[in-house]
């Protein structure tokens, strides 16, 4: 939304209009999916790496705001409710290094710290981050991309930047495989080639990604969560059968809130679910590390992030 090709207008003379004009559509947007569904996990944002933060004087689809910017603005309005903040954090050059360096109030990975503080100044609490698009495109799909080599390098170097932020709880990789028609999706920033071959970035991508595999889950406050972890891997090999698990439950300064070695059945849906026996609070967020093994020895390790409901 702080794109001209996405929201227009940008602006008004030289009066910045597009937050406000956001705010307006994501709180219909808001109040339709929780009339859906109440519990649903809807983030704020999904802005670009970066703006002019002024016109251009010339009409079209070059008008564009700042995402610090843009947030700052859309933080004038109180009481938004959201769950996390959405960023685009690629870099601001086609063949930018992913721990390239930029201006702020752009926002590509190296100034996402610097982003995460504002937002905490601005909206009054910490504000999680969801990476809802990241990707480097690859020549020669795209002439002036990284090389394969390149894109395997720098998605390791982004996985890892983001793993080591706790602020960060969603990564996706825009896109996972090139399109066969440019007319249907032009990015060539798969992993994975039109002809579904894997290009070097998918083991760096997807060996990280395995590592790192988590979810977000939204719990009622002052009660005793039941949480939901996603077992994809071991559900594989046993589904509807018992499994164990080894969890470990931090709050957000890092102390220890829960731990224990329950058993649960493989659900349809590849989770599996506990009881822990401690009492959300409502001003804290939760890290959830849990081992899960079943009678075969298959073990995977497995992260949730417990995030209170916030009341209306």
């Amino acid at each position: 939304p702080n794109l001209s090709l996405f929201l227009t207008p940008q602006f008004s003379g030289k009066k910045t209009v597009s937050p406000g004009l956001y705010v307006k559509l994501y709180k219909a947007i808001y109040a339709g999916v929780h009339a859906g569904n109440p519990s649903a996990a809807v983030a704020i944002g999904e802005t670009s790496p970066e703006g002019r933060d002024k016109p251009t004087g010339k009409s079209g689809q070059g008008q564009s705001v700042a995402p610090a910017t843009f947030a700052r603005y859309v933080a004038k309005t109180k009481g938004l409710k959201f769950t996390a903040w959405a960023q685009h954090p690629y870099p601001t050059a086609v063949n930018g290094k992913a721990l390239g360096k930029a201006r702020y109030p752009n926002v590509p990975l190296t100034n996402l710290h610097r982003f995460e503080s504002d937002l905490t100044k601005w909206f009054h609490r910490n504000v999680p981050i969801w990476i809802t698009e990241y990707g480097h495109q690859t020549k020669p799909q795209q002439p002036r991309g990284v090389t394969y080599a390149q894109q395997a390098a720098y998605a390791k170097q982004a996985l890892t930047f983001a793993k080591s932020d706790p602020d960060v709880q969603m990564f996706v990789w825009f896109t996972f495989r090139d399109s066969v028609a440019a007319t249907s999706n032009p990015w060539r920033s798969g992993i994975e080639a039109s002809s579904g071959a894997h290009k070097p970035a998918f083991a760096a991508f997807s060996s990280l990604a395995h590592a790192m595999a988590g979810s977000v889950q939204s719990v009622q406050p002052r009660t005793q969560p039941t949480v939901v972890l996603y077992v994809p891997a071991i559900a594989y090999y046993s589904a509807g059968m018992t499994v164990g698990i080894t969890y470990t439950i931090k709050n957000e300064k890092g102390k220890i809130v829960s731990r224990g070695e329950p058993q649960a059945t493989v659900l349809p849906d590849e989770s599996v679910a506990f009881h822990a026996d401690f009492k959300i609070d409502v001003d804290d967020t939760y890290t959830v590390t849990a081992a899960v093994n079943d009678a075969s020895g298959h073990v995977s390790t497995v992260y949730a992030a417990l995030v209170p409901i916030k009341s209306s």
